[in-house]
């Protein structure tokens, strides 16, 4: 009798057993297919932030009125992006490069004194890339600054190029209304992709500044300078 009540009791077990590990492998199953899901979807978004911001720049050039940026060459720029086909870097590269690539781009990300002495040796070297050198890390090193982790790296590197381009300027109020410098291309790109900052400015600033404008006795000279002339 003992026996028996022990041998269905053995056999009641293994059928739990079995069932929690169809549970577990079911679950390890979900897992997996959410997490595919996800990669897949963050590397859409990346993608996405891309091209916009690419989009941003093509229309900056245009407002700009470049001469090498025409409407007509900027609208095939726009149709070109659009239609952006990504290839994954080891279609390319091989593994092995891809893995060393992604650790120097890595070490590179999370060191923004180093980087910000590159920026500022290659500013001398070359300053007429920087330009698209600003844009290539902002839109791909950063990811467009879409993740909090990437603001603050970005807000990292600006202080290291503040103590390295601003500090030591005797004027640094001229060099960042030139804006070719590494600091104020840098802060322009960062500032044109904080949408949550721009919202917040436009609230605040608003009123005030439609309440300036209804001023009949106020004069708003660009140089400050001049403004002592009206008086």
């Amino acid at each position: 009798m003992d026996n028996s009540i022990i041998l269905s009791d053995l056999i009641d077990l293994a059928g739990h057993l079995r069932q929690e590990r169809l549970f577990v492998f079911s679950e390890q199953v979900n897992l997996q297919e959410l997490n595919e899901k996800v990669v897949l979807t963050s590397s859409r978004l990346a993608q996405l932030a891309w091209i916009v911001f690419q989009q941003r720049v093509n229309l900056h050039r245009l407002v700009l009125s470049r001469p090498d940026c025409s409407p007509a060459m900027c609208c095939q720029r726009a149709d070109s992006l659009e239609s952006t086909q990504f290839v994954d870097a080891y279609k390319v590269l091989g593994y092995q490069e891809t893995i060393l690539y992604g650790e120097f781009l890595k070490g590179l990300r999370t060191s923004p004194d180093l980087l910000a002495s590159c920026l500022v040796a290659g500013e001398r070297m070359m300053p007429e890339s920087m330009g698209q050198i600003i844009h290539s890390l902002i839109s791909g090193l950063f990811g467009s600054c879409l993740l909090p982790e990437d603001k603050v790296i970005v807000l990292r590197l600006l202080k290291n190029l503040t103590e390295l381009q601003l500090v030591p300027s005797d004027d640094p109020r001229r060099l960042l209304r030139q804006g070719t410098c590494t600091f104020a291309r840098l802060y322009a790109g960062f500032h044109e992709g904080l949408f949550s900052a721009k919202l917040f400015l436009t609230a605040t600033l608003h009123d005030p500044i439609m309440q300036l404008l209804m001023e009949d006795e106020q004069f708003l000279d660009i140089d400050p300078d001049k403004a002592a002339i009206r008086f």
